[in-house]
């Protein structure tokens, strides 16, 4: 078994102007992020914690290094976090001292006048004067609920969390506050900022956890807010802050970002509530855009809509020097995406008794789109089976015209099949309003079959796999295993391994979707086995990690790593049959990197080779052929 250490590569936080504390720059125009690509630096940072800085009188500071540019990494989890001190600083700096509250006539955040701004305040959100804001509640961010979950895969419900130019800002008060009203002690944030660890990006996406900023007072904290920004912005009600990962795919938009961030809210209660989202994307323009936008809206009733914030929004805001207050900010996710690799190939969440991720994601999405699921019913015969085959772009000429054939024998059969694509139902409620009325949904792996979870109880998934090829060697590809799998109240078949990388067949098809009927037609007991819809590999991987947990914990550390240029064999091929068919950097020879470093992913070897000779039978291959016809 062979390991190998990635270094991650951090980027830094927006600079503090040691001058004015401010958080952007008057003459320069906030960017938005550069496109997500999965071969490009996604800084997930999950060895940095929230950094901690003290607020500093920097008047006489002539020196441009900004605290908040310095790292905030110090080591892993658990690791005391750094304090940058006024000592860090090349110029002479002092604490700042508590000065007298500001008075009514003092100057508001908004204008000397204390004017509101000439621009209006976007849905949902309004002006605040910052002069009228004199106690420590008003101001400090607090954790009225807590936290919940460990390391990386924590949620914490922040109150009053700031968002300035790029960067959320949690302000801490110490407990002698004495001006005003005091922030409850078990409100207050935790002393050990590493147990407010949380990551709004999901494996891939871009993180942003808090940065500490702790003030002496509430003037210091009046002091502070006018020395970052022009106008205050205050956003009442939840907020649910999230980064997804290439949101313009609706599979990665919903289930590496929507889900993982929806989960976090549910843990504390939110998941029927309406919720603000706070999206941090710079693609708007997407069918997943189009479901956030609804998805905070729980019920369809435009009276208790929280309209979404975009990232298009927020650094407009910041040009114009606005920093936004969130009453209560919703934010961590990290581990319960789709693309985090597990031991048992499941998704956060989704099968856990107590959360029910998968079961109330359906509810929230259909709820907010005004759409209901048709319950499952007895005494049903096979004609009344309501069948979809989604189009997929893997399928071949051949697979096309086999697929033609398919479609005429189940009509013979007395089966209901829809050839269909999602294009021709827009928008996604049309799609959930089909979904909700459908028992069988058949198509190839990717985005074709990444609306699945969304079938009602008791109905089939049918995967009909895709080839892959690497090494010189072709592979049947289930991808989406590991979402059937999280998702308790369906069943799924799989096309034949050892038939598919000779391409579709109407035989075969056919045999499946009688099958998969007669599921429906008959039922099945709910909750689903833990591991009954996983693919012959996904059962493979999940046995030999079972057998020798040690070694799979470092396979998963290596899978799940955000480091990607240069490309990493280890975690660009993080899926079952590479782990189960020895290929690119899990095979003996291991995998050749962009840079030409020949790199060894870790791998359960043994367990892999005595496993699959175990379940020969179900994965039906031998050996990987050399040519394949998919």
């Amino acid at each position: 078994t062979h390991t190998h250490t990635h270094t991650r590569a951090h980027h830094p936080t927006p600079h503090l102007h040691s001058k004015s504390w401010r958080l952007f720059e008057k003459k320069k125009t906030p960017s938005l992020p550069r496109p997500f690509s999965p071969h490009a630096a996604a800084p997930c940072f999950h060895g940095t914690r929230p950094a901690l800085f003290q607020y500093q009188d920097t008047s006489e500071d002539t020196d441009t290094t900004s605290p908040l540019g310095q790292s905030a990494a110090a080591g892993g989890p658990g690791q005391p976090v750094p304090t940058v001190i006024a000592s860090n600083l090349k110029a002479k700096t002092t604490i700042l001292k508590s000065k007298p509250p500001p008075s009514e006539s003092s100057a508001s955040i908004t204008t000397a006048e204390g004017a509101q701004p000439d621009f209006p305040a976007p849905p949902g959100c309004m002006w605040a004067a910052l002069h009228q804001q004199r106690n420590a509640g008003q101001l400090a961010t607090t954790l009225p609920f807590g936290c919940k979950g460990a390391a990386h895969n924590r949620t914490c419900v922040f109150h009053n969390l700031y968002w300035i130019n790029g960067s959320l800002i949690a302000m801490d008060l110490p407990q002698q506050e004495q001006e005003g009203e005091q922030v409850p002690a078990v409100h207050r944030l935790p002393t050990d900022r590493s147990e407010m660890y949380v990551d709004p990006a999901a494996k891939w996406g871009e993180s942003q956890p808090p940065v500490v900023v702790s003030v002496p007072n509430v003037s210091a904290a009046l002091d502070f807010l006018q020395g970052q920004a022009k106008h205050l912005l205050r956003c009442p009600g939840p907020s649910l802050y999230f980064a997804p990962f290439f949101p313009k795919n609706v599979g990665h938009g919903l289930f590496d970002g929507l889900y993982p961030a929806y989960v976090g809210a549910l843990r504390f209660g939110y998941h029927m509530k309406p919720l603000r989202l706070v999206v941090k994307s710079p693609w708007e323009h997407s069918q997943a855009h189009e479901i956030y936008r609804q998805f905070g809206n729980a019920d369809n009733s435009s009276d208790f809509a929280l309209p979404l914030v975009t990232w298009k929004t927020l650094a407009q805001l910041a040009e114009k020097g606005v920093a936004v207050q969130f009453e209560d900010a919703i934010v961590g996710c990290a581990h319960m995406n789709q693309r985090f690799v597990t031991s048992t190939m499941t998704i956060g969440g989704g099968r856990d008794p107590e959360l029910q991720g998968m079961h109330w994601f359906r509810a929230r999405m259909y709820s907010s789109h005004g759409q209901t699921v048709r319950p499952w019913r007895q005494g049903r015969t096979r004609d009344s089976v309501r069948i979809i085959l989604v189009d997929n772009k893997r399928y071949t000429a051949a697979d096309r015209r086999e697929i033609a054939i398919f479609l005429k024998r189940a009509q013979q059969a007395g089966l209901s099949v829809l050839n269909m694509t999602w294009a021709d139902y827009w928008p996604f409620s049309k799609q959930l309003e089909l979904l909700g009325t459908t028992d069988v949904y058949m198509s190839g792996p990717g985005t074709g079959l990444m609306l699945h979870p969304f079938l009602p109880d008791n109905t089939v998934v049918v995967n009909l796999l895709g080839c892959g090829r690497i090494d010189g060697k072709c592979f049947p590809r289930a991808m989406e295993h590991y979402v059937s799998a999280s998702v308790p109240f369906l069943r799924a078949l799989y096309y034949s391994n050892g038939k598919r990388l000779k391409g579709l067949k109407a035989d075969e098809l056919l045999r499946l979707a009688l099958e998969a009927a007669a599921l429906v037609v008959d039922g099945f007991a709910i909750p689903v086995p833990e591991g009954a819809n996983l693919s012959p590999e996904g059962k493979v991987f999940v046995e030999a990690c079972r057998r020798n947990p040690t070694v799979c914990q470092q396979l998963m550390d290596q899978s799940n790593s955000a480091v990607l240029p240069p490309r990493n064999p280890c975690e660009m091929m993080a899926w079952a049959p590479a782990y189960v068919y020895e290929l690119g950097g899990y095979s003996v020879e291991g995998a050749v990197n962009e840079t030409g470093q020949r790199i060894f992913c870790t791998l359960m070897r043994d367990e892999v080779r005595a496993v699959r000779q175990e379940m020969q039978d179900l994965l039906e291959l031998q050996e990987l052929p050399r040519q394949c016809k998919c």
